[in-house]
């Protein structure tokens, strides 16, 4: 009876202690990465499409297992990949996205007193790495291994985290031998201006589309304001590879009077440019005609904020006809506003200024009768 019982008690114990790991080839839903992985993993992902042929993906794949208590350790096996929406990475880009993702993680692991034992980075911008051993309260000495790979479009992470007893074991060298990746961005053909929402301004000037919010690209709502004969509509796009923001800002005006190339142009320099402290005289403006209606394109440098060191360029686009203006405005690095992502942005902006004026002599008539 004793027998039976200690037998009983150790089936018990056996079934309920977890099973071991079994590794397999996890190719992630971008189909930029696999690796091998303890199953299941799990797998976060968002995608702004950039252009019809494409977008740009963020993804982190995490495989954790965790022993306790039977055993007091924690790993984690994962795979992360972001990509920039402005053009190819030159090698200098690449290599001070590198120092920066390493940076990230000694500055985080110092600040708990970690050591960082090896440090590397290619000097063409195609890999890094750095390994890390901190002392946990809980579970002891821990270690982290990053290997940051990047390609003209993208940045791969392979992060291996485990105690300090086990980072030599096969398991842990297998894991970081392997890491496939594609170089290009995804091929996903659909159209930006059915996919993305419209926005249409407050006024009824203009209508711009915004992309579904998809973290890390695009984390917030537009931003909308209106006055009686001023609109503002915002939107802030981030490049988590690059990270710098793209401010794309869009204003509608209604004046009391039409507007002329001269009018026009000294409405874009006391709104637009003069509010970053360039010299309107040093800037050079590009008339033209937008399916007939008078144009203004300018780009000019302006200093960069201390927050935003990458910050250096701003371009307007406008276009107006009778009392009608609006005014796009992209802000961010010569790099990005420069770009074909940005091109495509504004090419989804609508003047409509015959909506404008209908919208605003049914204001005016609304507004008579209430008196």
């Amino acid at each position: 009876m004793t027998r039976l019982f200690f037998f009983s008690l150790l089936i018990m114990i056996m079934t309920s202690m977890p099973a071991k790991a079994e590794w397999e080839m996890y190719q992630s839903k971008t189909k930029l990465f696999e690796m091998y992985l303890p199953e299941p993993p799990s797998e976060e992902l968002e995608m702004m499409r950039t252009s019809p042929f494409g977008g740009v993906y963020s993804s982190e794949v995490i495989a954790d297992i965790d022993q306790r208590p039977y055993k007091n350790a924690v790993k984690r096996y994962a795979g992360k990949v972001s990509q920039t929406f402005g053009p190819a990475l030159t090698n200098k880009e690449r290599v001070n996205i590198i120092n920066k993702a390493l940076d990230n993680y000694q500055r985080k692991y110092e600040q708990m007193d970690g050591v960082v034992r090896e440090r590397e980075v290619n000097k063409w911008g195609e890999n890094g790495r750095i390994f890390i051993s901190y002392e946990d309260e809980e579970l002891g000495i821990q270690s982290i291994i990053v290997k940051v790979i990047t390609t003209e479009t993208s940045k791969f992470e392979q992060v291996l985290f485990v105690p300090d007893s086990i980072v030599e074991d096969p398991s842990s060298r297998d894991f970081l031998a392997y890491f496939d990746f594609e170089k290009n961005l995804a091929y996903i053909p659909g159209d930006m201006n059915k996919e993305w929402d419209k926005q249409v301004s407050p006024l009824q000037i203009f209508s711009i589309k915004t992309p579904p919010l998809a973290h890390p690209f695009v984390t917030k709502e537009p931003i909308i304001k209106n006055s009686d004969k001023q609109e503002y509509v915002s939107v802030v796009f981030y490049d988590p590879v690059r990270e710098e923001n793209l401010y794309y800002n869009v204003y509608g005006y209604r004046f009391d009077g039409d507007l002329t190339f001269a009018k026009a142009k000294t409405v874009l320099a006391e709104k637009h440019i003069a509010r970053y402290k360039a010299d309107p005289a040093k800037v050079q403006f590009n008339r033209s005609f937008i399916n007939d209606k008078p144009a203004y394109t300018a780009s000019f440098a302006v200093p960069s904020p201390k927050a935003y060191p990458y910050l250096n360029m701003v371009e307007l686009r406008a276009i107006f006809i009778g009392n009608f203006m609006a005014v796009q405005e992209i802000m961010g690095s010569n790099t990005l506003v420069q770009s074909s992502f940005a091109d495509e942005v504004a090419a989804l902006f609508e003047f409509t200024p015959d909506q404008a004026m209908k919208a605003y002599l049914m204001d005016k008539v609304d507004n008579q009768m209430k008196r």
